[in-house]
């Protein structure tokens, strides 16, 4: 699932319906149908809306490991409650905290410390643990990491939308170099191996 199927995905769903029943979606002990009646009952929608839209596409994002993008999205939009907001902030932190005990990363002074080669041979090696633990600490997608790795390099991008999105991505990546101990050229050719579609990224 790309950025611009994954924006689809969200205007379908209802950013404000995919938040409050994210934890039901991503629980499968949760049958689509069951999640599709509390959606119906509770956003007088048609449970046929429910089931075949709003519960579909989000175990589609969730499948496809795309919910930490889509959850960054809804707790940056204007357009929804505050409310929301957070309860999408509060997603990603338990997410983080999920990763983070999962993984198997060796932390020193809070720096990471470079425990692979150059060239990892998988994505989830202790170097893009690292990578994708400062993404989830800086609420950054994958798409603004790749353009700011661009950017950072003097390569032609696509634009940001805003002079704020710029300036934090560019300080999310400057920040990735200096804790995961990566070069620029290193972090763009891990991104290319761990599937990050740097084209898109291109101007």
């Amino acid at each position: 699932m790309n950025d611009d199927q994954l924006d689809r995905a969200l205007q379908s769903i209802g950013k404000t319906c995919f938040v409050m029943f994210y934890s039901d979606c991503s629980n499968p002990k949760q049958t689509d149908e069951a999640i599709a009646r509390r959606i119906a009952d509770s956003l007088r929608v048609s449970y046929r809306a429910a089931l075949n839209i709003r519960v579909r596409l989000s175990r589609e994002i969730i499948r496809a490991g795309r919910e930490v993008d889509a959850l960054i999205l809804c707790s940056q939009s204007n357009g929804l409650s505050q409310d929301i907001r957070k309860q999408a902030a509060d997603l990603l932190r338990q997410h983080d905290l999920k990763s983070s005990s999962r993984s198997n990363l060796l932390v020193e002074d809070t720096t990471f410390r470079r425990t692979v080669s150059k060239h990892p041979d998988l994505p989830d090696s202790d170097l893009f643990q690292g990578v994708k633990r400062v993404r989830l600490l800086t609420r950054q997608s994958w798409s603004n990491i790749a353009k700011a790795t661009l950017a950072l390099q003097g390569k032609s991008h696509k634009d940001f939308g805003t002079s704020n999105v710029a300036a934090s991505s560019k300080s999310t990546v400057r920040r990735i170099w200096r804790e995961v101990g990566l070069a620029p050229d290193e972090l763009e050719e891990l991104l290319i191996e761990a599937g990050v579609d740097m084209d898109a990224a291109k101007g």
